[in-house]
Formats: structure tokens, sequence, C-alpha cells
């Protein structure tokens, strides 16, 4: 079975998604405020000791919270704005982030603030396109700590599904866009402006004839045609539109569960409206009752590099993440 992969961090539509790649800070573990690395003098939280404070109660409320920075910053971002990404190694997906120091987009120096990040804040003050939408700020650390309690919460079975569905519908329609420009190319070759003259003699032989081609070149271009179009209806009649999102994790009692969400139609998912693109929470699942079906398709769908696609079987986003085609 699948090994436990760390987080990926998606905290919003509007931030960007993170890999876990990118959140790895310039040492190799996550940062842990309790036992904080501080090898270098360019520590994120060697630098900023407001964010290790802040840090330090966030995993009160969060005692099993891990932290993590991100890759690639600039010395000068950093010392300026120290952030934290949160996560748990039982969820794919980071809460949000915290951080002290000021994230304005004012061109004059702002007084630094605690700051959380959560895909669950609206703030007004904010255009909803930037990332400050979802931001709340406060000189007040007390009040900050509130608002980690409410809005730094853990994405739902729905919600992991939803985030990463797009990468599997992206490649459920590249097969399908492949097949048909397929398709159209070997029919332009046949019925192309250079074309026309050597088609109208074959249709006049094929209907004198027999079907019969006596130019060779357009012989092997239909020959080529009726491939590719055999192809299609093949596709046509083994691709599954149904898929079930599989989240690999470990429960607190460290024993691997499943958590699956269905969507009727995976290509519907890019299209908010329309009911059949909507995940739904199935249940959480152990090796015991997982149905075969899921457990048959994350074992085939396990071998396959990340973001590989395969018609009939499914998609694999990352290690602990698998959407599997359902009959």
């Amino acid at each position: 079975m699948p090994t436990i992969n760390r987080c990926i961090a998606l905290v919003s539509d509007m931030d960007p998604a993170v890999d876990v790649d990118e959140i790895s800070s310039e040492y190799d573990k996550p940062w842990n405020p309790t036992n904080p690395t501080r090898t270098s003098d360019s520590s994120v939280c060697a630098m900023n000791p407001n964010l290790n404070i802040f840090a330090e109660h966030v995993q009160k409320v969060y005692p099993h919270c891990k932290f993590a920075t991100q890759k690639v910053q600039s010395q000068n971002n950093i010392k300026k704005n120290g952030k934290l990404y949160v996560y748990h190694d039982t969820s794919p997906v980071c809460m949000g982030w915290i951080g002290y120091g000021d994230f304005t987009v004012a061109d004059v120096s702002k007084p630094n603030k605690f700051i959380v990040v959560s895909r669950l804040i609206r703030n007004r003050s904010y255009h909803e396109t930037t990332w400050q939408y979802n931001m709340a700020a406060s000189r007040s650390l007390d009040v900050t700590l509130r608002n980690v309690q409410r809005y730094l919460r853990p994405y739902s079975p729905v919600e992991i599904a939803n985030a990463y569905g797009r990468h599997c519908a992206a490649e459920w329609y590249k097969e399908e866009h492949d097949i048909v420009y397929a398709i159209t190319n070997k029919l332009n070759s046949i019925i192309g402006h250079d074309a026309r003259d050597t088609l109208q003699h074959e249709l006049v032989q094929l209907h004198k004839g027999g079907h019969i081609f006596s130019d060779p070149t357009l012989h092997t271009a239909v020959g080529e045609l009726v491939d590719v179009v055999d192809i299609k209806k093949d596709t046509d009649n083994t691709r599954k539109t149904s898929m079930s999102m599989v989240c690999v994790s470990l429960d607190t009692s460290g024993k691997q569960r499943y958590l699956v969400c269905t969507v009727v139609n995976i290509a519907a998912t890019t299209m908010s409206s329309r009911p059949e693109g909507k995940f739904i929470f199935d249940g959480s699942y152990t090796d015991e009752d997982l149905p075969a079906e899921l457990m048959d398709g994350i074992s085939t769908l396990s071998i396959l590099e990340d973001g590989q696609y395969v018609r009939g079987v499914g998609y694999r986003h990352k290690d602990n993440l698998f959407y599997v085609a359902r009959n």
C-alpha cells in the first residue's frame, strides 16, 4: 500500500497550491517550535522571535500540528515577513499559514501584525482576487489566536477532493482532446485543399469500382483515419466518468484510513453549476472494509508516477491521493 506523504499547501483558491517541495525550509525537517532548529542565522524564526512565540501558542491550540517554511524566499522578505505553513501529517493539505510582519499592500510601511491566512476568511478590505482577502491581521496576539481557533481548520474530504479534482479532470479531458485532434488531423489530410482533386477522383472511383482507392497516399490516410476512429470507439466504451477520490492518511492512533469522496462525472467538476460535478463524501474506511474496487484501483495506481492518468483505472495525484475510476 502507498506510504503516507507530507502535506501539500493549498491555502485558498486565490492562493496557488504550494507543493510540499516548496514548503520545506532550508533545513530538511519541518520547524517545530518546541525544538526549533537554529543551525543557521537565516532561520525564519531565529530572525522573527514574535513568530516563534506565535507558533508556540498555535501548537497549544493544535498539539499535533507541524510547521514548514516556504523554500523560495528572499532574505529581506524573510526578515520582514516571516510566515509558517501549518499542517498535520494526517492530512495532505495545509490548514493555512501564520505570520508576523507587514503584509499590507501599501507603499508605506505599516506596523507589524500577527496574521492568519485561511480559505475560510473573507477580508472585505481587500479584493477577492488577492491572497489578503483570506487574511485576518491584528497587533494583538490574543485576538489572532481567537482567529486561529475560528478559521484555521483542517480541510474536509470533500474539500480535498475538489481541490485536486481539477488535475484529474484535466488529464481526463486531455485524452479526449488528443483523440479528437488525431481524427481531425487525419480528416484534414484527406479533405484539405491540396487533396480535393484526389478526393473527387477517388469518390468517383469508389462509386464506380466499389471502394478501391487508386491513390496510395489517400489509401494510407483513410486507413489511419479508420484506426483512430476505432481507438475513439474503444476509448468511449472504456472511459469512466465516475471517480472516487481516495485520500490515504493515518488517524491519531497511527492506523491507516481511507477518506473517500465520489463524483458522478469528473468532467463536470470544472463546471460549478452542474450537480453531477459535485463530490459527495462516502465515508472513512480501513483496510478491512474499503471496497475491493477501490483497493484494486489504488494498488494499480500506486505504481504510476505522480500526475499520471490511465484510462479506465484513474489518476494518481500524489502517493497518498488517488482518483479511482468507478463502474
